[in-house]
């Protein structure tokens, strides 16, 4: 039995961050129900312009956070159909939303208007940037709520010698993270639920999960470390270096005290174990001109191995490292098959590809399967009917 087996979620939301949590209770075995306009979710077509297949029968990238789900086509423009969502939301558990406060509220479907007729509902919305503030009711999306507000556009530059950009915000990234810990939070609240009998009102925004997902970077720069950084400036144990054959490699050392030694015998270079203080993280954070000419003589070091050769003598060493790759990769690589991280699907028209799965596993329920989303509306007769909405 799936932990959310008997939850039935109606979902009112499009693109992909709210459709993500709603992913993720699925795949925990709730019932969820997504609702969209007859058009359906404009997410159907966001696909179109990343040259990906968005097809009736085949659309991976709307498949990815809405497989597993049941879809229902309403005009809510339609008072009669208005009033069937309502019916819908009276028998759920949970009511997930990225529509604003506004919408809801001409609707009736905001939280004040909701609590007093079900009291036992638990109603969730993600906004772009939170419940209170100036920016409380402005439209938000992750490039720009999540990604650019809170430093990692900025921050996450490389300086160089030559003209820097921003750093390339990385799509559906914040959507993702925001929607996975909604659902977290949707879960407490059901449990919450079992203790109290009363509803709640969960929410979250693209901007809050940005600020958290990058609390850490923020204190350090509270501090002084100096983001964006200069590479030369970098810890020189946690940045990649190139190897002979064109490859990355990245390393991750957090006690050099016990790791340098192994690292620079693992590169065969007497040089780096010549000078203690090139394996001093304290004198690292207080000497550019050090911490430059260490990572300069760790690029020397790491150009005399070819990335295979190099990686099997870090491994070997205890050292946390690993090949940099395209995202691409993420569908091949055997350990993210071997944990069904993605899972295959074969469309009706013979193509194959393969889909992001949540990573939350339950010991006596089985792994994630990708599944094809449906047309819009395609569960209309039979959800109305379980329901008893004529």
């Amino acid at each position: 039995m799936k932990p959310l087996e008997g939850v039935t979620v109606v979902e009112l939301s499009s693109y992909f961050a709210v459709p993500g949590a709603g992913r993720m209770l699925a795949s925990q075995g709730a019932r969820v129900i997504k609702v969209e306009p007859p058009r359906g979710d404009i997410q159907r077509y966001f696909a179109m312009a990343f040259n990906v297949p968005c097809k009736p029968d085949e659309n991976p990238l709307f498949d990815t956070i809405n497989g597993g789900k049941e879809f229902v086509s309403l005009d809510l423009k339609d008072p009669a159909e208005l009033e069937k969502l309502h019916k819908l939301i009276s028998q759920a558990d949970v009511f997930l939303t990225n529509n604003r406060t506004k919408a809801l509220q001409k609707m009736g479907l905001d939280y004040d208007s909701l609590k007093e007729k079900y009291p036992r509902l638990i109603m969730a919305t993600l906004s772009g940037y939170g419940e209170k503030g100036a920016l409380k009711d402005a439209p938000g999306f992750d490039l720009v709520a999540m990604f650019q507000e809170t430093g990692f556009a900025r921050d996450l530059m490389v300086v160089t010698d030559h003209t820097t950009y921003p750093a390339n915000s990385a799509y559906g990234f914040g959507d993702i993270a925001a929607g996975s810990i909604l659902a977290g939070a949707i879960g407490t609240a059901l449990y919450r639920r079992e203790k109290t009998g009363k509803g709640d009102h969960v929410t979250s925004s693209l901007y809050g999960t940005g600020v958290w997902l990058t609390s850490v970077l923020t204190q350090l720069s509270q501090f002084g470390y100096p983001y964006p950084l200069d590479r030369g400036f970098s810890a020189p144990t946690g940045i990649p270096y190139q190897t002979r054959d064109g490859e990355w490699i990245g390393i991750t050392i957090n006690e050099p005290e016990r790791y340098w030694e192994p690292l620079c015998k693992a590169l065969g270079s007497e040089k780096l174990l010549s000078n203690p203080d090139y394996g001093n993280r304290n004198k690292w954070v207080t000497s550019y001109d050090l911490c430059s000419e260490t990572i300069s003589l760790l690029e020397e070091a790491f150009m005399q191995h070819d990335c295979d050769e190099i990686l099997e003598k870090l491994r070997a060493a205890d050292i946390v490292c690993t090949k940099l790759v395209h995202f691409k990769a993420n569908v091949t690589n055997p350990q993210a098959l071997e944990n069904s991280f993605v899972a295959p699907i074969t469309y009706p028209n013979g193509d194959t590809t393969a889909l992001g799965q949540p990573p939350v596993r339950f010991t006596d329920m089985d792994d994630p399967k990708a599944e094809q989303g449906k047309a819009v509306g395609a569960d209309n007769d039979k959800v109305f009917a379980d329901f008893g909405i004529a």
